[in-house]
């Protein structure tokens, strides 16, 4: 007999409707401090949908990294082909779901590190200092011309 709850019988019994979410996003499970890229497809205040295929036991302890929210506990409620449904330990702050739809700064655990950008600091010269030096450069040129006619007669 499976005791699983499966995403429909889960489904009864949200409050809320999910926010379509689609960020990337870190999951630990059951205590593992190894975290993994997951993306959080869908959120309310009690609790999301995960794309991810790795191996989540019904009931298992685990820990959601998502950006403006933070890590949050949770509890694994059901499991499908390529999705992952959890329960909150306590439901989200008023504003977090809508947080969580801000700028995200959460990278990939799997890319390559992005090195460091030289910081160099480029400043532009004033429209009268240009021209100061333009014509400065045309008085010089006429200048070194008028003094090769005059070597040369």
């Amino acid at each position: 007999m499976n005791l699983a709850k499966t995403a429909y019988d889960v489904a009864e019994y949200r409050s809320e409707e999910r926010t379509p979410l689609d960020r990337r996003g870190v999951l630990r499970i059951g205590g593992d401090p190894h975290p993994h890229d997951v993306v959080v497809l869908d959120l309310t205040r009690e609790g999301c949908r995960i794309e991810t295929d790795l191996p989540v036991v019904h009931g298992a302890t685990i820990e959601i990294g998502l950006a403006n929210i933070g890590r949050v506990q949770a509890t694994a409620v059901w499991q499908s082909i390529g999705n992952l449904g959890c329960l909150f330990d306590r439901p989200l702050p008023p504003g977090a779901v809508t947080a969580a739809q801000g700028p995200t700064n959460i990278l990939s655990f799997t890319a390559d590190p992005v090195p460091a950008a030289e910081t160099r600091t480029v400043h532009k010269l004033t429209t009268r200092t240009r021209l100061a030096i333009l014509g400065g450069a045309c008085v010089l040129s006429w200048g070194v011309i008028c003094a090769a006619v005059l070597a040369i007669s």
